[in-house]
C-alpha cells in the first residue's frame, strides 16, 4: 500500500519532472561560472550584445 500511494505521489508530481532538467543546467552554468569568474563577466555582456544585435537587425 505504501508503495502504492509512493508511486502516486511521483505521478501526482508533474512540476517535478520539469524543474529536474533545468536545475542540472544552472548548476553546470553555476560550475562553470565558479571555476572562471573572470571570464563569465566578460562573456556575459558579449552575449547580450551579440543577442541584440541580431534581434536589432
Amino acid at each position: 500500500m505504501v508503495e502504492t500511494r509512493r508511486s502516486k505521489s511521483k505521478l501526482a508530481n508533474p512540476l517535478p519532472p520539469q524543474s529536474r532538467p533545468k536545475r542540472p543546467k544552472q548548476t553546470k552554468q553555476y560550475k562553470y561560472l565558479s571555476s572562471l569568474p573572470p571570464l563569465p563577466p566578460s562573456l556575459e555582456p558579449s552575449v547580450v550584445e551579440r543577442k541584440t544585435v541580431p534581434v536589432g537587425n
